[in-house]
């Protein structure tokens, strides 16, 4: 490819042959967290949206910001088809009060950030 010889070294593994493996020696798939969806009316700010997801990711929570500047509808519509059990609605900065859609029943709560862990958790 060009340039001076660079030593190096590479491993593959085919991820197709380990599920085969996993399930022969039935290992159960590990259970998939609940994804939280970060999503703004309007596309909203990106940045608040993005700060918002960072928070919630250090909590441990497995967060999908929407980076799309489309209709609440049409962000919640994707946050379901991806597998989101929860939509954060961000409504202004990522310290005025945010909306926890549950995204099964439909029930939403308007909650300060720190205080989203604990509901999604609950």
């Amino acid at each position: 490819m060009g340039g001076r010889p660079t030593p190096g070294i590479g491993f593959g593994i085919g991820i197709d042959r380990t599920v085969l493996v996993a399930e022969e020696q039935e290992i159960p798939a590990p259970a998939m967290p609940a994804v939280v969806a970060v999503i703004s009316p309007h596309g909203g700010d990106l940045a608040t949206r993005l700060e918002v997801a960072a928070v919630l990711r250090t909590a441990g929570i497995a967060v999908r910001p929407d980076g799309s500047n489309r209709k609440l509808g049409r962000q919640l519509e994707t946050a379901a088809k991806v597998g989101a059990r929860w939509a954060v609605i961000v409504q202004g900065g990522a310290d005025d009060p945010l909306i926890l859609r549950d995204l099964e029943s439909g029930e939403q709560q308007e909650l300060r950030l720190s205080e989203v862990p604990g509901a999604i958790g609950s």
